[in-house]
This record gives C-alpha cells, structure tokens and sequence, in this order.
C-alpha cells in the first residue's frame, strides 16, 4: 500500500495532484493538507497535526466525513509533515505531497526528512503537482518515462537536475540525458548536476549511482529563471 501525505499550504497544485492518486492509496493530512484533500473531494484516512491552520470548514467537512484526527499541542519536537510520516509502516512506499516553495525553512527541513528516509531504505517521491523529486540512496537505479512526466507535470519539456546530500553521489551514470554523465561524482555545494535535460528524441532516461544519497529532481523547462 502507497501512503499519500498531504501536507498544508497554498503552493501545491490540487489539479495535477488529484489524478495521481488511487482509491488504494492510504492518505494522511498534516493539519491544513486537510485543505487539498477537500479540494480534491479526497476524504483522508486521518488527520494529524496541532490544528493551528486549519480552517473551521475544512473540519467540519472532515467530521462530516467521520474523519479521524489525532491532535498534537503547538509546541512539540516534530512538524506536522513529521508527524504524518511518522505513521508509514517501514516497508511501505510514501508520495509526499508539500510545497516546494514559500516557508523555506519547512520546505527544506521537509526535503531532508526524505533524504533520510531515503538513506534509511524507504521508498519516497516528493511533489507539489508540478516539480517531482526522487531522494535515493545508492547504489540505485531510477528509470522515466519522459513522455509519461510531461503528462503528469504538464509541461511540453523536462529540466532534470541531479542534487547530491549528506556527501558526494558518486559514480553517477545515465542513458537519455543531453548532457551524458558517465562515472561522474558530484560533491554537495557544486551545481554541476543542475538543468540538465532528457535528450532529443529521448523515451526513458536512467540514472544509476553506486554511493551517496542524491536529489533527482524533475520539473517543468521555463518554470523559473536560471540563477
């Protein structure tokens, strides 16, 4: 069983979201993710968290539902994404569903849980419904669909960056890439696995690496500027 959690704020596109979910899925709402559940006519599994965002309406249609929650005071040693995933038993797969924008400090604190979660052997894909990202640790293999992701994140091209953690990736190799990469290691604090992109006629890219724990991030080419 996939476990879905939903995490709360505005930046998570509800509309792209929505189809990537299955009625197997498990879902488990941290506090305000309740919000897009709603939206997304979802009713979760439980929701979990301080209840310091969420809105009355949303809990009154979680009630209605016979929703359960599993409220937590303010001050506590664990967010409420923390919290939710938490709840995964070991073996299951997680879709964590989050802003990857706005408070950075949870975005970023959010991201590095699933590094860790990845370098514990846990399976975990991270998105908003318009960026994808995949913490894996090595020695891994990840094979996409190109086709497939420009589907999902709406979008007529890729940009594909690769983003190491905690250490140096290394030994990275990929097929499908514009840029090839064969053998490569890339230390934390260099961008040089960043806005690479699916080659020219491309169906699959795969990427595999022997050590580390890399970010393999996919998202929508002309989303944002270059830094």
């Amino acid at each position: 069983m996939r476990y879905v959690i939903l995490c709360g704020g505005e930046r998570i596109d509800s509309g792209k979201i929505a189809p990537q979910i299955s009625p197997s899925d498990y879902v488990l709402c941290a506090d305000e993710g309740a919000v897009h559940a709603r939206a997304m006519g979802i009713f979760p599994q439980m929701i979990i968290g301080d209840m310091d965002s969420i809105d009355p309406a949303t809990l009154a249609w979680a009630k209605a539902g016979g929703v359960p929650t599993e409220v937590f005071p303010v001050e506590k040693g664990m967010t409420d994404s923390e919290l939710c995933l938490s709840r995964v038993p070991e073996k299951e797969p997680i879709f964590l569903v989050m802003p990857l924008s706005g408070r950075f400090d949870h975005v970023i604190s959010n991201i590095m849980i699933a590094a860790r979660y990845a370098l514990e052997g846990r399976s975990i894909v991270v998105t908003d419904g318009r960026t994808r990202i995949w913490p894996l640790a090595g020695p891994a293999t990840l094979k996409l669909d190109v086709s497939d992701h420009k589907k999902i994140l709406g979008t007529k091209d890729l940009i594909l960056s690769l983003v190491p953690v905690f250490g140096p990736a290394e030994k990275i190799r990929a097929t499908g890439l514009y840029y090839p990469l064969d053998g490569l290691t890339i230390d934390p604090g260099r961008s040089l696995g960043v806005s690479n992109r699916p080659d020219h006629g491309a169906s699959s890219v795969e990427i595999s690496f022997e050590r580390g724990v890399l970010l393999v991030v996919v998202s929508p080419e002309g989303e944002s500027n270059d830094l």
